[in-house]
């Protein structure tokens, strides 16, 4: 989300713009403790060397001493106000403290300052995207994908958050790009495999997702979502195959429970079904409609009726008053008695 900034006016070897342009290649490379040192020795030159002052804050950050890192970025920004880096800089820092509106605010700034900026608009993306603002992290990652169309990280953004949305057609089109450029990006091919799945394209989902549990064997979600293409597909065999896989690799994953017990009822495994389902409704605490009025059914069909009843009346508990499954739920009690 961040790349240090280099001072152009380096110009003599043991200058402090010289010994922040050190830090910055070993940060670049990971290397973050002798970026540290190198930054440290700038400011020992110059304490209010402003690259140097964003550059180390961020590093502090990155490290978990925002109590630290953040008053460098505001002596940084108190210095050169139209710096926009280590504007990008202070939005990360808030958004590690959680501080959502004051990262906007602060990401904002940096490209208004510097539209082509190299992360500030991925970084404000991510931001609206984690606070529930999607349109307008879809409009931020596309800002960034104009400036920089080869991001990887931008193009995954833009796909899941159109995803999310149901812009299908658009979100293909950002995994296909990315995957064009990364053919092996398992993430990318998990979330084609899901669109795919969505457009009832499910014979291109299958190759998507199987090639992406070739990839990563231990992505559950790649064995999630062939189990639903093999349900869409009438194939229950194969269906409980790979939700049994999804669960060896993410036991408490609800919808898997869930899914696979309503397999195993349509193979006649009551017992099974039961087991999953309670599972899942020890998992939710008990607050999954579905999962209540799934349990309830394969009780009755075991012949416990009370325990159907029980389990339908916590159901009407939960649904909003009038909705059409209460009311059904209710009718449905009326016929056990």
């Amino acid at each position: 989300m961040h790349s240090p900034r280099f001072d152009r006016a380096a110009t003599e070897q043991g200058s402090a713009s010289a010994r922040n342009n050190r830090g910055v290649r070993f940060h670049a490379t990971g290397q973050t403790a002798m970026a540290r040192e190198e930054y440290e020795a700038a400011l020992s030159m110059d304490p209010e060397h402003v690259s140097t002052l964003s550059n180390l804050g961020h590093l502090l950050c990155e490290q978990g001493d925002v109590a630290s890192g953040l008053p460098l970025l505001q002596r940084a920004i108190g210095q050169r106000p139209e710096f926009a880096s280590a504007h990008n800089n202070l939005g990360l820092a808030h958004f590690q403290l959680g501080e959502h509106e004051l990262g906007r605010l602060a990401f904002r700034r940096a490209l208004s300052l510097e539209p082509s900026h190299g992360s500030a608009a991925l970084n404000l993306g991510v931001v609206e995207q984690a606070t529930g603002n999607t349109h307008a992290a879809i409009d931020a990652y596309k800002q960034h994908l104009r400036h920089s169309p080869q991001s990887l990280e931008a193009l995954f953004n833009a796909g899941v958050a159109c995803a999310s949305t149901g812009l299908l057609r658009e979100a293909r089109g950002y995994f296909q790009a990315l995957l064009s450029r990364a053919p092996e990006h398992a993430d990318a091919l998990v979330n084609l495999g899901h669109v795919h799945l969505r457009e009832h394209q499910f014979e291109r989902a299958v190759e998507c997702l199987e090639r992406a549990a070739e990839l990563d064997p231990s992505q559950a979600l790649s064995w999630y979502n062939l189990a639903l293409c093999a349900l869409a597909m009438k194939d229950a065999e194969r269906a409980a195959r790979h939700l049994s896989r999804t669960l060896e690799l993410k036991p408490d994953y609800i919808p898997a429970l869930s899914n696979l017990a309503l397999v195993w009822l349509e193979l006649g495994e009551l017992g099974k079904a039961a087991g999953h389902l309670e599972r899942a409704r020890a998992l939710s605490g008990g607050r999954q409609p579905t999962v209540l009025l799934n349990l309830a059914l394969v009780r009755e069909k075991q012949g416990e009726l009370a325990a159907a009843r029980e389990l339908l009346v916590q159901l009407v508990e939960l649904e909003p008053t009038g909705s059409l499954r209460a009311r059904r739920v209710r009718e449905h009690l009326a016929r056990l008695g």
